[in-house]
């Protein structure tokens, strides 16, 4: 299976799909794909929503008690809206921050995916 992303070109031994978005593996280079920057902001607002309804206190922890108790005494401040406002790029893309266009991908991983990739996000 292969990928062009920006440009070059990757071979891609694996797919994982354990996390929000499924995860290319070419070599040691890991990418989230997606269909588009939309599935990659529901995937990235899924991640925070299922946090805060199957593990609340690992919300704390990464937040910060602090900032859960702004949402509550601000009434223009909540964390539905915070959430809302999460980008997915710096949550995928934790090797570089930046979103990439998939130029190309072949049949085979499109199959493997069920879509068309049109963005990356660089894991490692």
């Amino acid at each position: 299976m292969r990928i062009k992303i920006d440009g070059e070109i990757y071979v891609v031994d694996k797919v994982e799909h354990y996390f929000y978005l499924p995860m290319i593996i070419a070599g040691e280079t890991e990418f989230y794909v997606a269909e588009n920057e939309d599935m990659a902001d529901e995937a990235v607002q899924r991640y925070w929503y299922d946090m805060a309804n199957k593990d609340p206190e690992e919300l704390v922890a990464l937040l910060g008690a602090d900032q859960i108790v702004q949402f509550a005494l601000n009434p223009g401040e909540n964390l539905g809206g915070w959430i809302e406002k999460q980008e997915p790029t710096p949550f995928f893309a934790s090797y570089d921050e930046t979103s990439s266009t998939v130029n190309v991908c072949g049949r085979k991983l499109e199959e493997e995916l069920g879509f068309v990739p049109t963005v990356a996000y660089r894991h490692n």
